[in-house]
């Protein structure tokens, strides 16, 4: 069972470093000039983490269905709640090799190279120069965005903790885990609409009129779903737990 948890903790830590990372390639369509392409790259990436969901929600399921010790569910989801955590701060420090990779991948796309090769080419130039020293990064005025990053810590916080807290329930309430279970999506399905209706146009406004707060606005994204995952989600657990 412990290997099935430390699994579970290192599938969430992927998606969560995928996903933040993704958001860099939007910096990247601000700097060549490629937005659409930028935002393609940023979904495309979003959907890759799927492959991870694909095996994430089966173990999770197969945990609560062989009866997992409370105690030892609560630990996981804090563990990989610290995990997505530290995924975003090592996604932070390379920033600026993501970013250049990305940028890579969209240069290579609009040389005529394949959508996949593309990939391939930008990870190959990712992983070349990876203990290269970096280019330091130009000091650039960041003025957060209170419009958007409250909104996306809500929404990152929603989306980080209701599968885990979905299947905590599922877990007390053993006999109606099934249904309980199917709660996740709902949560999640509207957290994605408030991020597609709300945060998303903002930020695509604003790359499109070339706005100079385009980067500002996609940090103060990236800042709140810091916070909703590393501050907001685990308050809210601690909670939960004291509760039940």
């Amino acid at each position: 069972m412990n290997h099935i948890v430390i699994l579970i903790i290192f599938l969430f830590s992927i998606i969560h470093f995928l996903e933040f990372s993704s958001f860099y390639s939007r910096v990247s369509g601000i700097e060549t000039d490629y937005k659409l392409i930028s935002y393609s790259i940023q979904q495309t990436t979003f959907v890759g983490t799927r492959f991870f969901f694909i095996f994430l929600m089966p173990l999770l399921g197969l945990i609560v269905d062989t009866k997992i010790g409370k105690d030892l569910y609560i630990y996981m989801m804090l563990f990989s709640l610290f995990g997505a955590t530290l995924s975003y701060i090592i996604s932070y420090f390379l920033r600026r090799k993501i970013i250049d990779l990305f940028s890579r991948v969209i240069l290579e796309f609009n040389n005529d190279q394949g959508y996949i090769y593309s990939f391939y080419i930008g990870i190959k130039f990712f992983l070349k120069n990876f203990f290269s020293k970096s280019e330091k990064i130009k000091s650039e005025k960041i003025k957060l965005n209170f419009n958007v990053l409250m909104p996306a810590s809500f929404i990152f916080c929603c989306y980080s903790i209701a599968v885990f807290l979905s299947f905590y329930f599922a877990l007390l309430y053993y006999d109606y885990r099934s249904t309980i279970g199917q709660l996740s999506g709902v949560v999640n399905a509207f957290a994605t609409l408030v991020l597609t209706l709300y945060i998303e146009p903002r930020i695509s406004k604003s790359i499109d009129n070339k706005s100079d707060n385009a980067k500002s606005d996609i940090y103060s994204l990236l800042v709140g779903r810091f916070l909703g995952v590393a501050v907001i989600s685990p308050l809210i657990i601690f909670i939960v737990v004291s509760l039940t």
